[in-house]
């Protein structure tokens, strides 16, 4: 029974750590209570080391301090091989003797530690130290990119030579270390460059010979002016900036795809043949295109308006004029031009800075007008009238062009109502809409009251607009002229009317009007027009709206069959209330 134990506490005894506390029941005993009679293993146990030997072998890791790395490893390697064999040697000798090896073992490992760590903080500093080098590295990188991004393209230095250079050997090696050979091109090749990379077709209307483009680049590439201050060592107060050539080759595409050029329209237009410009001083030979019949410039040379009406311009109007960037006033009305479809009208809405647009009387075919020109965001006139536009009006047209003042559509064939975005314009002053099919009624005083576009003129005429003229007219303050001619209003003259003291022009004949002529009227003191004849009105003109025997016969016409022997205001140049009942 006494041997079973022993070999129990024995079994035990080996899975504890000698060098450890192992004050817990697992161990069998305490520390101090190990039994002193357990049997030492002799040197050639499975150990492979005696106690004594260990016990040097710790002596020696204590008294002999670590100098190296290799030295701890070394050091830390006996230990480990004692730890081994500390089995054996706790069977030997007591525990009190292995507790002072492990007192050595840590005061070796202090003294490692101590050594290890300034070893430590050195390599620490030494991979801060690179951090910081790699990070100024790439900060220092990102700025020579950065900066050479948005360096100003004069101070960049040229790569190419010019024609003079070349021929004074100002490239030769005496200048500094040889250079891989670079393109030179020519003021020619660099303007055609330019050209083309500004193209509005990308390059392939270049391919076709007889194209107004290609004609317009090979006479930019030609011209002695633009290859004289093109190049390089030109100073710089006359070399031509790049906007400038592309302006050149702008206005060029201008002329060639304008003069005589003939459509399917200019046989009507000319009345035979199509004929040349009636005026085209300068063009295509001074120095300057400021100087050109019909252009305007701004004082530093950039082309802000055409002025091209009635010049017997015949072709198309090219798209090559929203390549002048700071174009405000395109003025081509009563030409031949002719612009079809989208392809020849949604490019108009590209023009950013345009303030006056006119291209009336031309032959501009679309359905509708474009929506485009809801960019024109700073648009202030616009004239479409008798061209070839037909369709309906969309609201599209008209939303945001806060700055709009004066409007014609006249004479086109839309159909449907004055759209609700046009009527209520911030700025609009003038709406011309005359002969245009435009249907539906002016309820929309009424609707729109308080919200209308402040009007001065107002012409309506030659329409299909039914019903009557609404009382909310009396509330269009700044109305001077009103015409509601030709139209299928009925109902009578409404007496609101004679609110609008301001008013000089009212045009209501070829109507079904019914009624009188309204004695509110009277106060109408500016009217220097009244013309109300074709109706079915009825009764005498009002005594207050005669009174003037000075105007003469040639500023007085009166054809009636009511009573009427004299003129109405002071400033009355014509009254007419003609072919209506007594």
């Amino acid at each position: 029974m006494t041997e079973t134990n022993e070999q129990q506490q024995q079994q035990q005894q080996e899975h504890c750590d000698p060098f450890s506390n192992c004050d817990f029941d697992f161990c069998g005993k305490g520390r101090k209570d190990v039994d002193d009679s357990i049997a030492p293993v002799d040197s050639n146990s499975r150990y492979g080391t005696s106690a004594d030997e260990a016990d040097l072998k710790v002596q020696t890791v204590v008294t002999n301090e670590p100098e190296s790395t290799d030295d701890l490893e070394e050091a830390t390697s006996t230990v480990a091989s004692v730890s081994v064999a500390g089995k054996s040697y706790q069977e030997d000798e007591t525990v009190e003797s292995a507790a002072k090896n492990t007192d050595a073992y840590s005061q070796s490992q202090d003294t490692y530690d101590e050594q290890e760590e300034p070893m430590k903080e050195g390599k620490s500093n030494l991979r801060r130290n690179r951090i910081i080098i790699v990070i100024c590295l790439i900060v220092f990188i990102a700025i020579v990119i950065v900066g050479a991004a948005l360096a100003p393209r004069g101070a960049k230095k040229d790569t190419t030579a010019s024609l003079s250079e070349i021929s004074d050997g100002k490239n030769d090696a005496s200048d500094g270390p040889t250079v891989p050979p670079v393109e030179v091109l020519s003021p020619e090749g660099k303007v055609d460059q330019l050209i083309r990379l500004e193209a509005i077709f990308g390059g392939e209307e270049f391919n076709d010979k007889d194209s107004y483009q290609k004609k317009a680049l090979d006479w930019v590439i030609s011209d002695s002016i633009v290859q004289r201050r093109s190049l390089a060592d030109t100073p710089s107060n006359v070399r031509w900036t790049d906007e400038q050539i592309v302006q050149r080759y702008a206005l060029a595409s201008f002329y060639y795809s304008t003069y005589s050029v003939p459509h399917n329209y200019t046989e009507e237009f000319f009345g035979g043949d199509v004929k040349p410009w009636v005026n085209n001083s300068n063009w295509m030979e001074r120095d300057s295109e400021c100087e050109w019949f019909g252009i305007d410039c701004d004082d530093d040379g950039h082309v802000t308006g055409i002025n091209m009406h009635d010049n017997h311009l015949s072709g198309s109007l090219p798209r090559e004029i929203t390549l002048m960037k700071l174009l405000e006033l395109l003025d081509v009305p009563n030409n031949g031009l002719y612009n079809s479809g989208e392809d020849g009208n949604d490019w108009l809405g590209d023009m950013a800075e345009m303030k006056y647009l006119s291209f009336a009387e031309n032959y501009f075919d679309y359905y509708g007008i474009p929506t485009t020109f809801s960019k024109l965001t700073n648009l202030r006139e616009l004239d479409c009238s008798y061209t070839l536009y037909y369709g309906p009006l969309k609201e599209e047209v008209f939303q945001g062009l806060d700055e709009l003042e004066y409007v014609v559509l006249s004479g086109n064939q839309y159909d449907g109502p004055l759209p609700t975005s046009l009527l209520t314009l911030p700025a609009l002053e003038n709406l011309y809409a005359s002969h245009t099919s435009v249907t539906g009624s002016l309820d929309f005083l009424t609707d729109l009251k308080g919200k209308i576009a402040p009007l001065t003129e107002f012409w309506l005429d030659e329409n299909s607009i039914e019903g009557s003229i609404p009382v909310a007219i009396g509330s269009m303050e700044g109305l001077l002229s009103f015409s509601a001619a030709y139209n299928q209003l009925s109902g009578p003259i409404p007496t609101e009317l004679g609110q609008l003291t301001d008013m000089k022009q009212i045009w209501l004949y070829n109507n079904d009007l019914t009624g009188t002529v309204p004695t509110e009227l009277s106060s109408l003191t500016k009217l220097e027009m009244f013309l109300a004849m074709n109706n079915t009105l009825t009764g005498s003109v009002p005594d207050g709206m005669c009174g003037i025997e000075s105007l003469e016969d040639d500023w007085f016409v009166v054809d009636c069959g009511l009573d009427v022997n004299v003129i109405v205001a002071e400033e009355i140049v014509l009254f007419r209330i003609s072919n209506n009942k007594n």
